[in-house]
């Protein structure tokens, strides 16, 4: 065996037992049992205990059942970060189907496609969101309606269904401009929570901040791994998760712990951590996770220079992408010894990363394409086979059945932690959404006026903005081209830069020459416009 495979060996022994025979709602059910006074969650609005969480859940999951609720069907979600939210949720997971969280700020037709492509039929939702939901051929189901009664835990609210069922469905960007649902099973999910929850240490002491949203899968193991172990979740207000203030208001007034930035947010966080007493408002503070971008060397020195010397508070890295549970590698930063680039890092329990050029396994240090196999993968997307057989499939010259094929580029290193490199494709993170820049040309090259389109990202050094270069016949106004627009893109794809140029440039082959594009003087501009 040679040093590679030695080391592949050595990475990849990741096997450790967990509840893979019990679903999540299961888990759920057990700590509300065993301590239904404690708190299960809090926020500005109020608190609610585990024996509420479960009881109120268990109603709503009755009137599920009686709708038709079955395993593997999925109740859609449109709601509000609130109380609520955890009890729909909770209630969908205990009648046995997945849930599926879809955001109010997707445009009508991609709603429509979704719920169409998933054969959604249920939407649970807050009634501010009536007018968004009326249009869609889905029975509603508001929570303002429901008269919930905290002191009665319904019977026969638990509908069987297996840890080989899909739990939650997500949606991840595309090239065509159609999301693709990407489905987590129960045994994948409960895997990733009980690891985390063991190397972590997190326990029924812990706050854990939950300020991710729901349509990203970081926000799960906010709101689902303090109610494993008797924890509570605390509640950031809607639409505050890129205000330090708020943030550090809500960690000052419920103490809370844990907590996830997405790194560019984070930089933002640590710039107005050097205006205030730190040890006063973020005492509590135990453990900060990075996930969804880039993590920088400035970064973690920062972090360390403010938080880790004034409070202690440690900072992990992760890496994951939708189409496995969350995160797959994990990588604890030392808080006194600096790298010049920070790891994406070693796989978590149960999880085999490979870097593969081809058919082959990379060497050490390597350049090739990051696969993931084992517990932690995705059944696949939905109702997508071509698309599932694309990116999930067979290894045997590495001995797996099955691995995802990522599309991000990556090296192992000699002392077993993978580096990561950017994307193989033109797909890009910002502030942890990730986007498809094809998704952006596809949109403005449907507009009658443009004959060429070109998206660029520039994601260095936390300016995350999108810039569109158009040839086009005559020149619209930017109202009007994004009053156009807004119902086949959504909010988060649109660019912050319009230029209008005279030609885009070209490679041999007919293709779009994206360096020499980024490399353009400005007098090659026809207009610039601010989005």
């Amino acid at each position: 065996m040679n040093s590679t495979a030695s080391l592949y060996e050595v990475v990849n022994n990741t096997y450790s037992g967990y509840s893979k025979d019990s679903t999540i709602q299961d888990l759920i059910m057990q700590q509300c049992i065993r301590t239904p006074e404690r708190t299960a969650a809090v926020c500005a609005k109020g608190s609610l205990t585990y024996g509420q969480l479960e009881a109120r859940a268990s109603q709503l999951a009755c009137l599920l059942i009686k709708n038709g609720a079955v395993a593997n069907k999925p109740i859609g979600i449109m709601m509000s970060r609130s109380l609520d939210m955890l009890v729909a949720i909770y209630a969908i997971l205990k009648s046995g189907a997945p849930y599926l969280t879809l955001s109010v700020s997707l445009p009508s037709k991609q709603l429509k496609k979704i719920i169409s492509n998933c054969s959604v039929d249920t939407i649970i939702s807050d009634s501010e969101f009536a007018s968004a939901i009326s249009p869609l051929p889905v029975k509603n189901v508001f929570m303002q309606d429901i008269a919930f009664d905290d002191n009665v835990i319904a019977p026969h609210a638990q509908q069987l269904c297996k840890p080989e069922d899909i739990a939650y469905i997500l949606h991840t960007s595309g090239s065509t401009g159609i999301p693709k649902g990407v489905a987590i099973r129960h045994f994948s999910l409960v895997n990733r929570l009980e690891w985390f929850i063991r190397k972590y240490e997190i326990n029924e002491n812990d706050v854990v901040l939950q300020k991710t949203v729901y349509t990203f899968d970081v926000s799960i193991w906010e709101y689902i791994a303090p109610l494993l172990i008797g924890g509570s979740v605390c509640l950031l207000e809607d639409g505050k998760e890129c205000f330090p203030s708020a943030i550090i208001d809500m960690i000052h007034k419920y103490g809370v712990t844990v907590m996830h930035f997405v790194p560019s947010i984070l930089s933002l966080f640590l710039q107005y951590c050097q205006n205030i007493d730190i040890a006063k408002y973020m005492s509590t503070l135990r453990w900060v996770f990075c996930s969804g971008d880039a993590l920088l060397p400035s970064h973690v020195k920062s972090f360390s220079e403010l938080i880790n010397k004034a409070v202690g508070t440690k900072l992990t890295n992760f890496y994951g992408p939708t189409e496995a549970a969350i995160d797959v590698l994990y990588y604890d930063c030392s808080c006194d010894e600096f790298e010049d680039v920070i790891p994406i890092g070693m796989p978590i329990q149960n999880v085999r990363i490979y870097v593969l050029t081809g058919d082959s396994l990379a060497q050490i240090g390597e350049e090739g394409e990051l696969c993931i196999a084992g517990d932690g993968l995705a059944l696949g997307y939905v109702n997508e086979p071509d698309k599932t057989n694309e990116v999930f499939c067979p290894a045997h010259f590495i001995g797996e059945e099955v691995v995802y094929h990522t599309g991000d580029r990556a090296v192992l290193r000699k002392d077993g932690n993978f580096i990561y490199l950017g994307r193989m494709d033109r797909q890009v993170k910002i502030y942890g959404i990730r986007i498809e820049l094809g998704e952006i040309e596809s949109a403005f090259c449907g507009l009658p006026e443009v004959t060429g389109c070109a998206a660029l990202a520039n994601i260095d050094n936390d300016d995350n903005s999108i810039t569109v270069f158009l040839t086009a016949v005559s020149r619209s106004s930017r109202e009007d081209m994004y009053e156009r627009l807004r119902d086949t893109l959504p909010h988060h794809c649109f660019p912050n830069y319009i230029v209008y140029v005279n030609s885009l440039p070209k490679m041999e082959n007919g293709k779009t020459d994206y360096v020499q594009l980024r490399n353009l003087k400005p007098n090659f501009f026809i207009q610039e416009m601010n989005a």
